[in-house]
């Protein structure tokens, strides 16, 4: 996998360069070894946090579930 991403980021490099225009690349992210669910999940999580795909509080999710547009929901164990 390390050897595929480091091919992309190469490509997307070269790419960058034969063009006329100002293209920013943006470094690619070292994916973290997943071990397990919890780590599996944490890391989903994360990247969902940085597009932006992350609904939160009990009326948005209600909204998005009501609507077939939630994907998968997680539910605290604090919550009462």
């Amino acid at each position: 996998l390390a050897q595929g991403s480091e091919k992309l980021r190469r490509h997307i490099q070269l790419a960058a360069m034969s063009d006329d225009e100002d293209i920013r690349v943006e470094p690619a992210v070292e994916e973290e070894k997943v071990t397990d669910l919890k780590g599996a999940i944490r890391g989903v999580l994360k990247h969902a946090l940085m597009v932006d795909g992350v609904i939160r509080g009990l009326h948005e999710t209600a909204k998005y579930i009501d609507a077939g547009k939630a994907q998968i929901v997680f539910l605290a164990e604090s919550c009462n």
